[in-house]
């Protein structure tokens, strides 16, 4: 996506001007989470919550993105708390027999807009069974399990789909083989990483 936009302006610079100020940020939130880990984990349910819920609902919809948006991240919380703070003490390396008070209150909050989304608003019938189905997941599978079938099964693949829609953010991907295709090595290398460091989080284990 960088390429397009920064290559017809600072040729073969591009990448430096890209990578430097990325990886930098990059370096920034993993500083954040070690320095601030909890005011950190809000941030990144907070910014979690909008990003779904934009690629969910799409544009000029807040409250159907708010409220699709936010059930990934509120149902585990309602549904599964011990779990997923353990989950989370993980993450944080910090110790969580419970789920932040803060966390508890926002998922009631996000139950309360939804039941009310729900009844006040006339709404599309796959929109209703998805968010059916995916709280039955968050409520018999483990809280990382139901997400990850989210994220791949659903997020992934609409976000796959808006890139190639929009001409300008990625105009070499027009279609899905050439996005699947420009991701596999991305993907190879998240696995190579991945399998490296499992070492370290097989001992925590």
């Amino acid at each position: 996506m960088a390429a397009p936009l920064l290559r017809p302006r600072y040729g073969r610079a591009w990448f430096g001007i890209f990578a430097v100020p990325y990886l930098g940020l990059s370096a920034l939130v993993l500083l954040a989470w070690q320095v601030a880990p909890l005011v950190t984990m809000a941030g990144f349910l907070a910014l979690s919550v909008l990003h779904f819920g934009e690629e969910d609902a799409g544009p000029g919809r807040p409250f159907e993105a708010l409220v699709r948006g936010g059930l990934p991240i509120a149902l585990p919380a309602l549904l599964r708390p011990e779990e997923t703070a353990a989950l989370f003490a993980a993450v944080t390396r910090v110790p969580m027999a419970h789920l932040p008070g803060w966390w508890i209150a926002a998922a009631w909050l996000w139950l309360a807009i939804a039941a009310a989304w729900v009844l006040v608003r006339r709404h599309r019938g796959a929109v209703l069974i998805e968010m059916a189905v995916l709280a039955l997941a968050f409520r018999l599978l483990p809280p990382l399990t139901a997400f990850t079938l989210y994220f791949v099964g659903l997020h992934a693949p609409r976000h796959m789909r808006a890139l190639v829609q929009d001409p300008t953010r990625a105009p070499g991907i027009d279609t899905m083989r050439k996005a699947v295709c420009a991701s596999l090595p991305v993907f190879g290398l998240t696995l190579v990483l991945g399998a490296g460091l499992w070492p370290l989080y097989a001992a925590d284990a």
